[in-house]
């Protein structure tokens, strides 16, 4: 069987070049991260020309997800290089500041003394050094520290108890956004994500910029945890940001809130992806660990239906070999027979739902070679998809930013079909795809989902599903 669980991998100086891309391509990559928060539009448009020609040549949809960077907070230029800070002692930082007299830290957000509270921790280089704060004047923040160590320039900051006054989109963000709009992205990832109102933002902006582009929303923040539900309201789909989460809340909580939000996600029928450390020795050696192989097939077994590389690919030693090694685990967890399986849900589904669900039924019963999803925007192969069938799900569209975007969905295999005025003309245009394409053979059975009208406004809602025999429309 087909590797089911899509991946995706961080672009970056190390696999900057379309050679290094198509290798990617040709041996599992179905998603390539735009990372908003390093390089510049040169750099931005060169990695997407590359991928383009990539894809192109391999002859694959790829999926372009551009990631915003959304608040982040850095130590700024620290005198000397570097301070060490030791456990009991006292520390000042000075908020707005790219740099300040020695003794202190200099912290490049503005609103640090307006939003942190006495008792607040201000998490330092991934967590490494810990304060709490125990006062502030004007816009210095006194801190003890909790667990000491060397501070050094532009290292990150988490503020995990405070309630911030940024938005989840900045004002580089938009910029970005505007950016991702031009270079074709066809997923985008907002960052830090704490609230549905921070969906709603970027979706407004896309709207703006005269696109709409899904949205994931990355789940990183502990108040993120706490609005899941409305989150995916407003989200299309989510991504486990295991990196920050793991600085914002405890680590041992992590493993337990990725199976929650996976399992919260599949239930709305909304796409997640697992990211973060997932093999990420193989930055530095061919082979990866015995507990990162586990990592990624667990997440597999999780239900993640895209599993995300970041510094692997984007400045590892060994893009191209770490893609490969990443779709042999994941292969041989599907292999299992142990990937989980979600009770279908039972009422209050829409019409398109219901068909797709009747669809994957069906196609068990009849053991149909393929589920034939005829699809405008994505979204029948998408909620086809949730119900996790074993029938390979391949996908027709007209549009080729659609067939991009379905790159990226569990188990998905989009292909490109021009609409028809008749649902006789579009199954004969289907039974040659099918038959061109190896995909079946003359007389295998095939269950279909699509619209009831061809043309004009069709395929807007999926309600008909029909059992067909390839090659019966063609004489």
């Amino acid at each position: 069987m087909e590797r089911r669980a899509k991946i995706a991998a961080t672009l970056g100086p190390a696999c900057n070049s379309p050679q290094t891309l198509h290798k990617m391509v040709r041996h599992g990559l179905d998603v390539a991260r735009l990372n908003f928060s390093h390089g510049d539009l040169p750099t931005h448009t060169g990695l997407v020309r590359a991928l383009r020609q990539a894809a192109k040549k391999a002859r694959r949809p790829v999926a372009l997800l551009a990631d915003l960077q959304g608040p982040r907070f850095r130590i700024g230029e620290v005198p000397g290089g570097a301070l060490t800070v030791t456990a009991g002692g006292r520390v000042k930082l000075h908020a707005g500041r790219r740099r300040c007299t020695p003794g202190g830290l200099p912290v490049t957000y503005a609103a640090l003394a307006r939003d942190v509270r006495r008792g607040d921790r201000v998490l330092i280089d991934d967590g490494r050094i810990e304060l709490r704060v125990t006062g502030k004047r004007d816009t210095d923040v006194v801190c003890e520290v909790v667990r000491g160590g060397t501070v050094r320039d532009n290292k990150g900051i988490n503020l995990p108890d405070s309630s911030l006054s940024v938005p989840a989109v900045t004002a580089k963000d938009s910029r970005d956004l505007r950016t991702a709009v031009d270079l074709g992205a066809d997923w985008l990832a907002v960052s830090f994500v704490r609230r549905a109102a921070d969906v709603a933002r970027a979706r407004r902006l896309l709207v703006k910029a005269g696109r709409e582009i899904p949205v994931l929303a990355k789940i990183e923040r502990a108040e993120a945890i706490d609005a899941l539900d409305e989150i995916l309201d407003e989200a299309d789909g989510l991504i486990v940001a295991r990196g920050d989460l793991g600085v914002e809340l405890p680590a041992a909580r992590v493993p337990m809130l990725q199976k929650e939000i996976i399992e919260s996600a599949n239930a709305r029928g909304k796409p997640v992806m697992t990211a973060t450390q997932m093999l990420d020795s193989m930055r530095h050696q061919a082979r990866p660990t015995r507990a990162e192989a586990s990592d990624v097939a667990n997440a597999v077994l999780d239900g993640s239906g895209c599993l995300l590389l970041t510094a692997e690919t984007a400045v590892g030693e060994y893009p191209v070999e770490v893609i490969r090694t990443m779709a042999g685990i994941i292969e041989q967890a599907e292999a299992s027979g142990r990937t989980l399986r979600r009770s279908p849900p039972e009422g209050g589904l829409s019409v398109t739902v219901t068909t797709c669900r009747a669809g994957c039924y069906a196609a068990a019963d009849v053991r149909a070679e393929a589920l034939a999803v005829v699809t405008r925007g994505g979204a029948t192969a998408i909620q086809t998809a949730r119900f996790r069938p074993d029938t390979p799900i391949l996908a027709f569209t007209p549009s080729e930013e659609v067939r991009r975007r379905l790159a990226l969905i569990w188990g998905v295999r989009p292909y490109r079909l021009a609409e028809r005025r008749s649902l006789h003309a579009l199954l004969r245009a289907l039974d040659r795809a099918l038959l061109e394409n190896r995909l079946a053979r003359r007389g295998d059975v095939v269950v279909v989902l699509m619209g009831d009208r061809i043309g004009g406004a069709a395929l807007s809602r999926t309600n008909l599903m029909r059992v067909h025999r390839v090659g019966a429309s063609l004489g």
